[in-house]
């Protein structure tokens, strides 16, 4: 009786050893994985991914200001240690390249408000032993059509996932990130400019990054809700001034 042990034995591990030379997509909240939601301060608008920077652990949409969508600075970080070795020639392959999100929305309820995903474009670098690298993206967690399907004043999830590659081409994605989001109509207010200067620059505490998310912007900003006073502003102080605000 043949004896088909042998070769059997030595399909198997050729196939063992292809697999592990193909690229795989890996989802493991050790070595990738979404850090936090980068609180934007007035004025400073900017996503740097800094762990060190202040953290936003519940944001606010207010659809009167703003009818979506809601936009977060998202951070990144890349737990995977290098593998550069000068010695041996041997270049980085675990910097990480970003380049999809995936989004789903969930009312209070648990229903699903909506889902879609989103081309991005970030880049961590690899870690240390003890140093995790980050990266910086940013995400539409409401878009705009979906507003409209949000009952108000309610708190709905908004769950992250993000996929990218390796330097050394292997598929990547973290585990999910779920952060909060207040869906509120006129709750966030707006900050009165001084009267006598309604011509006068934005203050630094009143440049709201996105009009009507997260904290308060200069009521000139801030688009009126008055049927009688259409394509106006908010202001009291100066309904007739419009400044440029983002």
């Amino acid at each position: 009786m043949p004896n088909f042990a042998p070769k059997i034995f030595s399909l198997l591990a050729f196939g063992a050893i292809t697999a592990a030379m193909l690229p795989s997509c890996v989802e493991n909240n050790s070595s990738i994985f979404i850090h936090s939601v980068d609180f934007l301060a007035p004025g400073e608008c900017g996503c740097t991914g800094d762990p060190e920077d202040e953290a936003l652990l519940t944001g606010t949409l207010d659809i009167r200001q703003r009818p979506g969508p809601y936009i977060a600075a998202v951070r990144i970080g890349n737990q995977m240690i290098r593998s550069a070795d000068d010695a041996r020639l041997r270049v980085e392959t675990s910097h990480v390249t970003f380049y999809e999100a995936e989004v789903e929305v969930f009312d209070q309820g648990g229903g699903v408000v909506t889902s879609f995903s989103q081309p991005i474009t970030s880049f961590a670098f690899a870690g240390n032993s003890t140093n995790p690298g980050f990266g910086c993206t940013f995400l539409t967690l409401i878009d705009a059509p979906s507003v409209a399907n949000i009952a108000t004043p309610q708190t709905v999830v908004a769950r992250i996932k993000v996929f990218g590659e390796t330097l050394g081409g292997n598929d990547v994605e973290t585990g999910v990130f779920d952060f909060p989001i207040q869906v509120c109509d006129g709750c966030i207010g707006c900050i009165e400019p001084d009267p006598m200067d309604c011509d006068g620059e934005i203050p630094t505490e009143a440049a709201a990054c996105n009009v009507g998310q997260d904290y308060a912007a200069d009521c000139r900003c801030v688009p009126s809700s008055d049927p009688a006073n259409p394509g106006g502003n908010a202001s009291i102080n100066c309904p007739g001034f419009v400044q440029a605000c983002r």
